[in-house]
Formats: structure tokens, sequence, C-alpha cells
């Protein structure tokens, strides 16, 4: 089969798949508008650059962890330890650098340690018969119990300039962790885009 037409094929799949979910949330869609327009009229504040830029530093998080839970989603699963390994990371690199920890070494033990419970879920999942719901749901727990144990239900703050500043610092005016959500969300984009086109190219080829 012929490369571009198997291209555009996935192409049009692509745009219908947007076209549905654009159908069937419609409604959302238009009541999220209306819900904008009245608070814009009614608080004068609302549609201001602050506004919207402290909007999106929220939802920044959330949007990071909902990335990675796409890919799980896509093939058929899902993770509801996400929060929970978050805090435990957090947790853990903001007390290895309360502790005099260098900066980058603090950080990449903590991704890693946060890895490390990513790769329990998928090792017991993949080699067991348990369903990633149960697994996860099972890991979460056990995140918050060290989180909790560990604390000692204390927060924990990291007194460094450079690690604020990378977690609420700006860049051109925009936060930064709105810029991480951009970049991550391009570049795991273009990676799964092309890798379910490589998928299909292969399946039709076969």
């Amino acid at each position: 089969m012929n490369t571009e037409v198997i291209n555009h094929s996935f192409s049009a799949r692509v745009k219908k798949g947007i076209t549905t979910y654009f159908k069937e949330n419609l409604a959302i869609l238009v009541a999220f508008i209306i819900l904008c327009v009245g608070l814009s009229i009614a608080t004068p504040a609302f549609f201001t650059k602050d506004n919207i830029l402290n909007v999106l530093r929220q939802v920044a998080t959330n949007s990071n962890l909902a990335i990675g839970l796409t890919m799980a989603i896509i093939i058929g699963g899902i993770d509801l330890s996400v929060g929970a390994v978050l805090a435990f990371s957090g947790l853990l690199c903001a007390s290895f650098i309360s502790d005099g920890m260098n900066l980058g070494l603090a950080v990449l033990l903590a991704f890693t340690l946060g890895a490390l419970f990513g790769l329990l879920n998928g090792l017991i999942i993949a080699y067991t018969n348990m369903p990633p719901f149960v697994v996860t749901l099972a890991t979460q727990n056990i995140a918050r119990g060290i989180v909790n144990v560990y604390a000692n239900g204390q927060p924990i703050s990291a007194r460094n300039p450079v690690f604020n500043f990378l977690g609420v610092g700006y860049l051109l005016g925009i936060p930064l962790p709105v810029i991480y959500s951009f970049v991550l969300c391009d570049t795991v984009g273009k990676c799964v885009l092309n890798l379910c086109t490589d998928f299909v190219l292969c399946a039709c080829t076969v």
C-alpha cells in the first residue's frame, strides 16, 4: 500500500476523531464559553493576563500528570498512583535539598525514586493477572503512607533560590510551570502521533 495513502488515511482518522470530540462535547464547550463570558462581564479582573496566567499555573501540574497518564490510557490501562507518587518525589526532593544535597543530584534522585514506582507498577501488571486499577490503587496508598510517615504530617521546605525559581519563576512574563507543560504537550504529542503513524504503516504493510 502506498505510504502517502496510509498517511492520508491516518490524518483523516485524526480529523474525524477531533470532529467527533467536538460534536459529543458541544454542550460542555458552549457552557464553558458562556461561563467565561459571564464571569468576564461580572468580574473585570477575570479576563486579564494575570488571571489567565494564574489559572494556567494552577493547572500546569495536573496537565503534566495527564500527559503521562495519557500514555497508559492509550494502551487500555490506568494509573491511580500518579498524584501520590508526585507527592512522594516532591517531598523527597525538598528533603534532600533542605539537608544540603546538591540541587541537580536531589532532583535526579527524586525523579529516579518516582520512576521506580512506575517500574513497580509496570512489572506487576505485566507479569501478573492483576488489573492496573488494583495495582496502582495499592501503590498509591503505599506512596501516601511513605509520605505521611517520612514527613510526620509536617511540610518540608526547600530553601534554594534556583529550585524556587524553577518552580515559581517566570520566563518572558510566563510562569515556568506553564512553559514546561506546553513543551511536554508538544514533545509527547509528536511522539504519540509518530508512534501511531508507524504502527499504522507496519500494520498495513504486513
